[in-house]
């Protein structure tokens, strides 16, 4: 594809659509653009420089990003001048230099504070380090920054000495004698990092200091990767010509996609003023050429992602440094104000830190070398801000929440504080609290950064609801097979709703909490119950459930030692059972109202009649059989009856026959005792009887005169049974 696709450009009538960057979400806004509004084309001193309070304008829209100066917040010394670049893979930024002689210094800037690692780094390259003939990138393919050396410059001399080294894991290496083929040796060239084609460029520079002038540009081009130097001049195409190569200045732009050469100096012809270039796949191209008053030179240039801006600082001109800040978006070069800015100043290198997320500026000088402000760094930030996070917003107590803090812009943030809202507090960037009771809570974290400055985050609200109390239920959980077994699931409390389910362990579930299941075959099974909620709290039971054999059918029996009596009728009662699943369960009902539970009851039958008494018998898992007996009870004889009609019939009649005669015998002997004496003498000895009664008995003539009662005594005769047939 070719390297114009990768830039957006609509024209519509007479006006240009210009796609602009929202930095502060990486969206994308259209502005429209009158080409009669001279406010696109290349950097110029001489610009407009809009100012504010805090507040950066960049084509109409305002950004509010600041410049800040960090030199003096080191807890230790500061280096002086220097090559400064940032090692992503030690996560650091690293300065090496010297000045006016002696041994180059290597430091290490992070946390905002300066280490001196010179003692540790290992032998450093020769000669004075300040930025001029020496260029110093990482280069992420190969993972080490990459240091290249044009000459070697000491207090008395300049020498060619064309040198290729690397700094890894806090040493250097000199890398010289394995590379074969290099670029020549050179003033001033530049180096960046080319993410798009996976490699370090080299281009421009100049032959002065060393036998050439300051026109005497160098502008061949060279790539390094997987340590060998590869010269692509003759495949590049055409490329700045040298009278601004001596100058140029270069930088990556991911919204490009390639590598921007500012070249704003040349010779004589104005044809070479101001120009931007574009390296993309190996290949030069040239994006704008603009003839504008005044040039400028050795600016910085720097991708700020934070931004989404391709940035120059700096440089110096006609009338001297410069502290403009320009951004390069579609094309176009526009400046941008901000409220602070560092001093004006050439040479000075820009440096996206990400670890520290910031753009970091180092050093540079003033007008021709004089005046250095070679400790001077200076950050490129956003305002802070903080945004909380919570890993629940609500839930049942015991509710523990996990909190992070999302801190942008501002110089480090350092310092968080969390304010929970049940009266609990933290520290840290990322903490937990548990929340004990149920209630709304809200919650929101402090930050502060290095310089002081404090963001709060917008309040987050907690629901902490009632405690979900789940309840699990299985019965019975064991008995013969077919098992019938009743399941129950549910709780209260919590976020409603939930789903319950149940696996019952033997290839079969249901996915409602209450419900039932039988298992038909014999054995041991456990049943696992669920409740889910759409949180991702679970809660879970199990039962072990045991179906045996089936046992022998149950088979009762209902006897009594008495069933038929008069009332009132004690009666004992048994129960026999055989067969079915112990324990067993006995229940009587004795038909007059009475009941038992007891096995072996005993009951008193208060009055006469006829019962039916029934017997249930339960087993443990709830089948049953039953068995009945009849009880008769016969009313008592009545109270008035006399002794004899109890008793049998012969006894009866003698008992009759014995008191008939001693009443016969009273009568006779009062007879007797009341007949005259004459008559009871005459009667003895003139009547006497013509002839003896039989034996034992008595004569007609004794028998006439007696009365019917007295005849049935004397003769042995019943008178009362005779008329009772």
């Amino acid at each position: 594809m070719p390297h114009t696709a990768r830039i957006t450009t609509v024209v519509v009538s007479v006006s240009v659509v210009v796609l602009m960057l929202d930095i502060c979400g990486g969206t994308g806004s259209i502005v429209e653009r009158n080409p009669s509004q001279n406010t696109v084309g290349l950097p110029n001193s001489r610009a407009d420089h809009t100012t504010g309070s805090g507040v950066m304008k960049y084509e109409g829209q305002a950004l509010s990003a600041d410049w800040t100066d960090l030199t003096s917040l080191s807890a230790n010394p500061a280096p002086t001048q220097g090559l400064f670049a940032y090692d992503v893979t030690d996560s650091y930024d690293v300065q090496v230099g010297n000045w006016n002689g002696g041994t180059a210094s290597t430091y290490v800037y992070s946390g905002l504070n300066w280490t001196n690692v010179t003692s540790t780094a290992g032998t450093p390259p020769p000669g004075e380090l300040w930025g001029g003939p020496q260029i110093l990138v990482y280069d992420a393919a190969d993972g080490y920054l990459l240091l290249y050396m044009g000459i070697v410059e000491t207090p008395s001399k300049i020498v060619p000495f064309p040198q290729t080294w690397s700094f890894h894991a806090g040493r250097w290496t000199n890398l010289t004698s394995t590379l074969g083929e290099e670029p020549s040796p050179r003033w001033g060239g530049q180096m960046v990092y080319d993410t798009h084609d996976g490699y370090v460029l080299l281009f421009g520079g100049s032959k002065a200091g060393y036998g050439g002038t300051q026109g005497d540009g160098i502008n061949d081009t060279w790539v390094y990767g997987a340590g060998t130097w590869t010269n692509l001049t003759s495949s590049a195409g055409q490329a700045p010509s040298q009278y601004g190569a001596s100058g140029a200045t270069m930088g990556y732009d991911p919204l490009l996609g390639g590598v921007v050469a500012q070249v704003p100096a040349g010779g004589n012809s104005v044809d070479y003023w101001n120009q931007t270039w574009e390296f993309a796949s190996g290949h030069w191209r040239e994006l704008n050429r603009y003839s504008s008053y005044g040039q400028t030179i050795g600016g910085a240039l720097g991708f700020d992602p934070q931004l989404g801006m391709f940035l120059m600082f700096g440089g110096i001109n006609a009338l001297g440094p410069v502290s403009t800040l320009w951004s390069y978006v579609n094309q176009n070069w526009t400046v941008v104000a901000t409220a602070h800015s560092p001093p004006p100043t050439e040479g000075a290198t820009l440096a996206w830190d990400s670890s520290q997320k910031l753009m970091f500026l180092w050093g540079g000088a003033w007008y021709e070398g004089t005046g250095f402000c070679g400790s001077c760094i200076w950050a490129l930030a956003l305002p802070l801000q903080v945004q909380g996070a919570v890993s629940s917003s609500s839930g049942p107590s015991p509710l523990e929440v996990a909190f992070s803090a999302i801190a942008s812009g501002g110089v480090l943030p350092s310092h968080w504080s969390w304010h929970f809202g049940d009266g609990g507090s933290s520290t840290g960037e990322n903490t937990t609290h548990a929340y004990l009771e149920p209630g709304t809570f809200v919650a929101w974290v402090n930050v502060t950064d290095r310089l002081s400055t404090l963001a709060q985050s917008a309040t987050l609200t907690i629901t902490v609801l009632v405690a979900f109390v789940p309840s699990f239920l299985a019965s019975p959980t064991s008995g013969p097979s077919p098992l019938q077994v009743s399941f129950q699931a549910y709780g209260h409390g919590g976020t409603q709703p939930y789903q319950a389910s149940w696996w019952f362990g033997d290839g079969t579930g249901a996915s409602v909490g209450n419900t039932s299941h039988v298992y038909s075959a014999a054995g041991s099974y456990v049943a696992t119950a669920w409740i889910n909620f759409s949180s991702g709290a679970t809660y879970s039971s199990r039962f072990s459930i045991v179906a045996t054999q089936p046992p022998p059918p149950l088979v009762v029996d209902a006897s009594a030692n008495l069933t038929s009596g008069t009332s009132p009728l004690s009666v004992a009662l048994n129960a026999t059972a055989t067969g079915g699943v112990p324990p067993l369960q006995f229940a009587w009902r004795f038909g007059d109202g009475g009941s038992s539970s007891v096995r072996n009851p005993s009951h008193r039958f208060a009055t006469a009649g006829t019962y039916v008494v029934r017997l249930w018998v339960n087993e443990s898992w709830g089948a049953g059989a039953t068995s009945s007996l009849t009880v008769t009870v016969r009313p008592p004889p009545p109270a008035s009856a006399p002794p004899y009609l109890v008793l049998d019939e012969t006894l009866t009649v003698v008992l009759v026959a014995e008191v008939a005669a001693l009443l016969l015998l009273r009568r006779r002997d009062r007879r007797q005792k009341e007949r005259p004496a004459a008559v009871r003498e005459v009667g003895d000895h003139s009547s006497r009887p013509k002839s003896l009664p039989p034996e034992g008995g008595h004569s007609e003539a004794d028998l006439s005169d007696r009365s019917e009662e007295e005849r049935g005594c004397l003769t042995g005769s019943d008178p009362m049974r005779k008329s009772t047939r």
